[in-house]
């Protein structure tokens, strides 16, 4: 097994690759590590990007309020930090791994037509 960290919010992953010999996939991939060590990778979350004018929900918010993203304040190899607006005005900075895009669950799309020519 391969674990991997975030080194920005910590979260835990396993990274194990589709191989039989563990010890060349370290020593391709992360030369500097010893076999069977935790790599550091960047998460998911830490690695999105957000825009102005985005939508988000907090992490620990069980009632999903849909914030407005209004700034992001970036640091040098640090992931962005992301301000919001909550719907009643308040504006708090949050770090990219306690918020997430917000999902329009139960909102249904209308299917898109078939094109002349396709099956």
């Amino acid at each position: 097994m391969v674990a991997i960290i975030c080194p920005y919010c910590g979260a835990g992953m396993d990274g194990t690759p589709d191989t039989d010999d563990i010890a060349q996939w370290y020593a391709t991939n992360h030369p500097h590590l010893p076999v069977h060590s935790i790599v550091p990778q960047t998460c998911s979350d830490c690695a999105r990007s957000y825009s102005v004018g985005d939508t988000v929900v907090l992490a620990s918010d069980p009632t999903a309020t849909t914030h407005i993203v209004i700034g992001l304040i970036a640091s040098p190899n640090q992931p962005d930090l992301v301000t919001v607006r909550h719907p009643d005005g308040p504006e708090r900075t949050y770090a990219k791994s306690q918020i997430r895009p917000h999902e329009n669950n139960g909102v249904v799309s209308p299917t898109p037509g078939k094109r002349d020519g396709y099956f």
